[in-house]
């Protein structure tokens, strides 16, 4: 069993509740110790619990947590002739002698809230984990939520990360105390493989609103293209943007969940590639959109439909697990230059020179944000002239090519030959080209 001890920051509007909850709480746990002590069952105290004063916070499973508490004292001191003294015999004897105030031995009982975790509650039925942005949220009923924001270090944040995770496929489950100052988890530690992961194999990712393309890589002395994939879920966008109902509809509902299932499904499948070819890096794109003035339609399919937040977040997770490291790349010109030098279709070219300019950048350390010039066969005779005015600069290619107008992404109909699997699905369709 591991304990993680965290101290936490919330409202004041939190704490002033916490207070009052850890009160009733309290009276609760006294009441059921002692009648434990006059031989009740933990059932029949159920039932008279319940019926009590003055404690309508206390309530369904809390009422169960708190007897459970309450029996673990039992069953450590049912030997003994004596009851426990609340708050400490030694704070009861400072109280005797006056150097305690009695509202000071009132705060001393004060019970942490014992709440025991549920697998069928991915976890807890009062929290949820959030760890890559450093909080849990608490979760006291339907529409009482408290967001506590914590603080970790590399080694609970990889460790919460993997609970995080498995508690949301439901195969885990932790036990929370809680006072105002501090919040303790306890689990027991997951039993996972141990990748033998290659320092020279890597990922390289191409985000976009309606797939994604992905390369797995080796780079020794040259760079080596093992396996590429593209996954296309246009089908699901194109039918959400036509959608002309407001956001909180029941088909706008159902659209954006949908998404952010097949979204979730792609990073699981891309984790497991990764494991699969035993890539240690993967590469991504850093993508920051400027407020710039835009169509409607541009912003709403690249701020509000666009999963990639979702996307980055969960393959972080699954990154943190397995013992891999995820960076973010400057994207200026991959698109170009992917397209300028590969024969894949678009994003999975775009991945390439991500992958590239990331390994040279981060785990190389030669800071080589540019591949040395080369264009591909087909672009060679269309590109002549341009090409031999550029001076082999990428930079001044790309603006001579855009102010010609000319086309230079690949499409998948202009990739000679490749594999389409389907994945199966209720209603929609994700397409996987490799």
């Amino acid at each position: 069993m591991i304990t993680i001890k965290l101290k936490y920051n919330s409202s004041t509007e939190y704490q002033e509740f916490l207070k009052t909850l850890r009160k009733q709480y309290t009276s609760v746990y006294h009441y059921s110790y002692n009648r434990l002590f006059d031989g009740l069952s933990k059932k029949e105290i159920y039932h008279l619990v319940s019926k009590l004063n003055n404690v309508e916070l206390i309530k369904g499973r809390l009422i169960i947590d708190c007897v459970d508490l309450a029996n673990n004292l039992y069953e450590k001191n049912k030997k003994s002739k004596y009851k426990s003294i609340f708050g400490s015999r030694k704070n009861f004897i400072q109280r005797c002698k006056n150097k305690i105030t009695k509202e000071q031995l009132t705060d001393l009982k004060l019970v942490s809230l014992y709440l025991q975790g549920e697998t069928n509650y991915k976890g807890s039925r009062y929290f949820n984990l959030d760890i890559l942005n450093n909080k849990i949220i608490y979760k006291y009923d339907k529409n009482s939520h408290f967001d506590l924001n914590i603080k970790l270090s590399k080694n609970q944040q990889k460790q919460l990360i993997e609970l995080e995770n498995l508690c949301v496929l439901k195969k885990s489950k932790y036990t929370v105390t809680l006072n105002e100052i501090y919040i303790c988890l306890s689990f027991e530690p997951a039993k996972h493989e141990i990748l033998n992961l290659s320092n020279t194999r890597y990922i390289g990712i191409d985000l976009n609103p309606t797939n994604i393309g992905i390369s797995i890589c080796e780079m020794n002395k040259e760079l080596k293209i093992i396996d590429t994939y593209n996954y296309d879920f246009s089908e699901i966008v194109n039918k959400t943007i036509k959608t002309k109902t407001t956001s909180d509809s029941k088909i706008s509902n159902h659209l954006n969940n949908k998404l952010n299932y097949e979204i979730l499904d792609i990073s699981k499948r891309i984790s497991d590639i990764s494991k699969h070819y035993k890539c240690k890096f993967i590469f991504i794109e850093d993508l920051n959109f400027k407020n710039e003035n835009k169509s409607k339609s541009f912003n709403r399919l690249t701020r509000n439909i666009w999963k990639k937040n979702i996307f980055i977040q969960n393959l972080e997770k699954r990154c943190c697990i397995n013992g891999q490291y995820l960076y973010k790349m400057n994207p200026a010109y991959t698109t170009f230059i992917g397209n300028s030098m590969y024969n894949y279709s678009d994003p999975v070219n775009a991945s390439i020179e991500i992958g590239r300019r990331g390994f040279e950048f981060f785990i190389n350390r030669t800071k080589k944000f540019y591949p040395n010039f080369m264009l591909k066969e087909s672009l060679i005779h269309r590109w002549k002239e341009m090409v031999s005015d550029s001076h082999e600069s990428w930079k001044e290619l790309y603006v001579l090519v855009k102010n010609s107008k000319q086309s230079y992404r690949v499409s998948l109909e202009d990739v000679e030959s490749f594999n389409v699997f389907r994945k199966k699905s209720r209603m929609y369709n994700i397409y996987r080209f490799c």
